[in-house]
Parts: C-alpha cells; sequence; structure tokens
C-alpha cells in the first residue's frame, strides 16, 4: 500500500530508524494485519529467517527456497541477515499483557 508510506515513514519515525541504523536503508517487506480481540493467537518467541525476494536465482549461500502466497522466499548467508531489522508498530494501545 504505497499511499501509507508518508504516515509510517514520518520524520519521527525516520529519526529513530536513523539513529539506531543509520540514514541508508530499504523498506523490503511489510505485513499489515487486523488481530481482533477474540482471534487472539499465541507466537512463542522466533527469529524469521527468509527474506522475500521477486525472482529464484541460484545464488551460493541461498536457501532453501520456499513460496509463500506467490511470493518466493528464502534463507540468505549470515552476512544480509545480520543486517536486517523490523520495526514493529501497533496503531492500538499494547502492553505486556495483550501482545506487545
Amino acid at each position: 500500500m504505497p499511499a501509507v508510506g508518508t504516515i509510517i515513514f514520518n520524520e519521527k519515525l525516520k529519526a529513530i530508524i536513523g539513529e539506531l541504523f543509520g540514514t541508508h536503508y530499504l523498506a523490503v517487506k511489510s505485513i499489515y494485519f487486523d488481530k481482533p480481540e477474540r482471534s487472539n493467537w499465541f507466537v512463542a518467541w522466533h527469529q524469521d529467517l527468509t527474506i522475500s525476494v521477486d525472482k529464484k536465482a541460484g545464488l551460493p549461500g541461498y536457501g532453501p527456497w520456499t513460496v509463500k502466497q506467490n511470493q518466493f522466499a528464502v534463507q540468505p548467508p549470515l552476512n544480509i541477515l545480520e543486517n536486517n531489522f523490523t520495526i514493529r508498530i501497533h496503531l492500538d494501545d499494547t502492553d505486556e499483557g495483550n501482545g506487545a
């Protein structure tokens, strides 16, 4: 949803990202979802080890490959993973008791 880019990446968020990670970053994936209160589910602590890519390529160190919702995903080499960061934004009030 390109239209929300300027809303999400406002000056405050860009300042935080710049302070933590520098100014040379690229958003590579975003997930938007509505998690209704009565449909809550437990997600254990985990690390996402795959990245989304536009096509499958035979590159050394990349694999295994998967396809999720018609999107290629692959586990990249460690040096790529070490430079990926996740920012989670909650639009509702959240705390340790309801998912944050």
